[in-house]
């Protein structure tokens, strides 16, 4: 997609009701999938790099994007290189934190506009919407014939879909409902598939595990 959104940035887009313009998922799944979406994006963009089973920096120089920044300023200060399995579980209490920067982040792009709402004129909350229409048509354009075998995934699209399904939002790709069990056996294809994941494969499964993270532990 846009090389002027991150990974992060398309997941937070597909999060947003096209209506209502508020996330369609909460709570400590969606904390982990955020923390999940900022670290691949890293990974993808070549910002970080994994040899060995460890997450490492390449370099110190800040990207001027506030998430990737705060993460790569806390990986290349570490005591040692730790997993990637590690970093989400560390930036898993930073998720909330990251998901409204990242929706700050959007709006100065002019890619989301905000509106503040309130609930019997007493609570307020924000709302986002697109500033271009084809914004979110066209992320599912792209996704949608991966979903239904039209075209081979790459690396992004593939991770995007898990994030997706942690979250339990297959229905936001779906054409129709009758088509959910046929997603989620494709996220599990993909999941397995090395010649798809290549070497982020087993580090990818922690989004799966995105969805048993315990309702216990305080996240966003």
């Amino acid at each position: 997609m846009k090389k002027e959104r991150t990974l992060l940035e398309d997941f937070v887009i597909l999060l947003l009701h096209p209506e209502k313009g508020r996330l369609m998922a909460q709570g400590n799944t969606l904390a982990q999938a955020v923390a999940i979406a900022a670290l691949t994006g890293l990974l993808q963009e070549e910002i970080l790099v994994v040899g060995e089973g460890r997450v490492r920096a390449k370099g110190m120089r800040l990207t001027g994007n506030k998430v990737y920044d705060v993460i790569l300023r806390k990986i290349h200060y570490a005591d040692k290189p730790r997993s990637f399995r590690y970093w989400t579980r560390k930036f898993y209490f930073s998720g909330g934190r990251f998901l409204k920067d990242t929706l700050c982040q959007l709006v100065q792009k002019n890619i989301l506009y905000e509106r503040e709402r309130s609930f019997l004129n007493v609570f307020s909350y924000k709302t986002y919407f697109p500033v271009k229409n084809g914004t979110r048509r066209d992320l599912l354009r792209w996704l949608q014939p991966v979903v239904y075998g039209e075209e081979p995934p790459d690396l992004r699209a593939a991770v995007l879909l898990q994030l997706l399904d942690s979250c339990n939002l297959g229905r936001v790709v779906v054409r129709k409902r009758a088509d959910l069990r046929m997603f989620r056996k494709k996220i599990k294809m993909f999941r397995q598939d090395r010649k798809i994941m290549g070497e982020y494969a087993d580090f990818l499964k922690e989004v799966k595990k995105a969805a048993a993270v315990s309702e216990a532990v305080p996240g966003v």
